[in-house]
């Protein structure tokens, strides 16, 4: 996020691990129930503040996708980095019409 803001500088300063999309297992859950129930599951998720090349990430159950056993990784991870960058895409269109549409009010 801040790499795409050009605020870079501060990566300097703070530690930040790289990584957005992840493929993995759960090896330690919560206490809540959903949490539990992921346990040994193989999942996929998008790291929004990156860290993603960690060797264990710290996510809510609930921004998790559990995966069949016969899921490519590579592919998962394709699959989110796409479905990210195109998003962000309409997300920012999406701004620029709102912005557009309050100069025009008034």
């Amino acid at each position: 996020e801040r790499l795409r803001r050009d605020e870079s500088r501060k990566l300097i300063e703070e530690f930040w691990v790289p990584g957005h999309e992840i493929v993995g297992h759960v090896v330690r859950a919560g206490a809540g129930m959903e949490a539990k129930s992921l346990m040994d599951k193989r999942i996929a998720a998008v790291m929004p503040y990156g860290g993603g090349c960690s060797q264990y990430v710290s996510i809510h159950a609930n921004d998790v996708i559990v995966l069949p056993d016969e899921a490519d990784s590579n592919e998962v991870v394709a699959l989110l980095s796409t479905y990210m960058t195109a998003y962000q895409c309409l997300e920012s269109v999406a701004s620029k019409e709102d912005e557009d549409d309050e100069s025009k009010v008034g």
